[in-house]
């Protein structure tokens, strides 16, 4: 649910984000593929599952990593991401979820659900750290033909064609 209500943050991201990283109610990160900033505003939500893994002792938001040396934070990442796209193929097993849930699925829930509450496409690319518009138009799911329609008529009425 953090990975949604941060709008769509991935995987690596959470686990390697730092408690340091969060200052004046936002979170500012760079995103580990492709270093764009994103600065995203905590919401209640969102801190509620922030205080629910707080410890002192890490310098890390979520308990996933226990190390600061690259090489062995990112074989412990490695395991984590495997254990937690394990742990969602299991309850998607057990809730009899046909989709295949991986850690991404909620990355590609917030940018359809963004897009369909009309968000713009670069505003959209930009929460998920795109460099390139382009590539957001892989997480989104459809275009549906509805807004197909109410394009249609938004450009016909400009031009006097209804």
């Amino acid at each position: 649910m953090f990975s949604l209500y941060a709008l769509g943050m991935p995987f690596v991201d959470m686990a390697f984000l730092r408690k340091s990283q969060i200052k004046q109610g936002q979170i500012v990160y760079f995103r580990h593929k492709t270093r764009q900033r994103i600065c995203i505003p905590l919401e209640p939500c969102m801190q509620e599952i922030i205080s629910r893994y707080d410890t002192t002792e890490s310098p890390y938001v979520f308990p996933l990593l226990t190390t600061e040396d690259p090489d062995e934070a990112y074989h412990e990442y490695q395991i984590g991401i495997n254990h937690y796209n394990r742990a969602l193929k299991h309850i998607a097993r057990k809730t009899g979820i046909s989709h295949n849930l991986t850690s991404y699925v909620s990355r590609h829930s917030w940018a359809s659900l963004a897009f369909s509450s009309n968000v713009d496409l670069p505003i959209i690319s930009k929460a998920l750290g795109h460099a390139n518009p382009q590539n957001t138009l892989v997480y989104i799911k459809e275009i549906n033909d509805e807004r197909l329609t109410e394009a249609n008529r938004k450009i016909l009425e400009k031009f006097g064609g209804k």
